[in-house]
């Protein structure tokens, strides 16, 4: 395949990794260098459904971490590569811009069903921008999925105590929804809303649409080569 032989051609080279692919074969906690930030450890990551050489920057699966946290926490990272966790936006604006990344993201429902939504040009900004969604890129969704991010691509990121929405009669982020995100007025998806461990509906809570919360959620990049 025209990817693994890239791969194997990064591993030959013996260069730093700058993303998960070169660990494509060996999942799991791995130290990455990215231009423009001191080296860190991700999380790599595959999968049934999603394939091999992800690096995870969130995941909602347990219900061990509250994602209703402040600006610089979300900016800085927050919770454990064993259980819930956001990588934080310092890092992902770094990430998105050394290379084009694109943006798997893997949900499943409380009733078994999954589903997916991939984006080709995954980009976010500086703090200066307040770290902007200033890319999504081309959709396509797996079993069946809608698009339901769009509304939030170019917006600024929102959180607690820094409302960087458009909605008229509040912060998105404590009024309507909860957690920190590219709210607009607001938002149809919310995936660092509130986790709920048994089966509910809640705007405030994990969602893709509507106000059925999810189980399960990997938000994934991968660069496009």
């Amino acid at each position: 395949m025209k990817v693994l032989g890239k791969i194997d051609e990064l591993k030959n080279q013996n260069v730093k990794a700058s993303s998960c692919l070169v660990y494509i074969y060996n999942p799991g906690k791995h130290m990455i260098y990215v231009p423009g930030h001191m080296p860190y450890n991700v999380l790599c990551f595959d999968g049934k459904h999603e394939g091999r050489g992800w690096l995870m920057i969130q995941r909602r699966a347990f219900g061990n971490e509250d994602f209703q946290r402040d600006w610089n926490t979300y900016r800085d990272g927050f919770g454990s590569f064993d259980g819930d966790f956001f990588l934080g936006l310092h890092k992902i604006h770094h990430i998105t811009h050394a290379h084009r990344q694109q943006l798997f993201i893997y949900m499943e429902t409380f009733d078994d069903k999954w589903f997916a939504a991939s984006y080709d040009n995954f980009r976010v900004g500086s703090e200066e921008s307040q770290f902007l969604l200033e890319s999504l890129g081309a959709f396509r969704g797996f079993n069946k999925l809608e698009d339901k991010c769009r509304i939030n691509e170019h917006m600024k990121f929102t959180t607690r105590d820094r409302d960087n929405d458009i909605w008229p009669k509040g912060n998105c982020a404590i009024q309507r929804r909860s957690g920190g995100w590219w709210y607009n007025a607001c938002s149809l998806c919310n995936l660092n809303g509130v986790y709920f461990k048994v089966e509910a509906n809640s705007e405030r809570g994990v969602t893709w649409t509507g106000s059925e919360v999810l189980k399960k959620v990997h938000m994934l990049i991968r660069p496009l080569i």
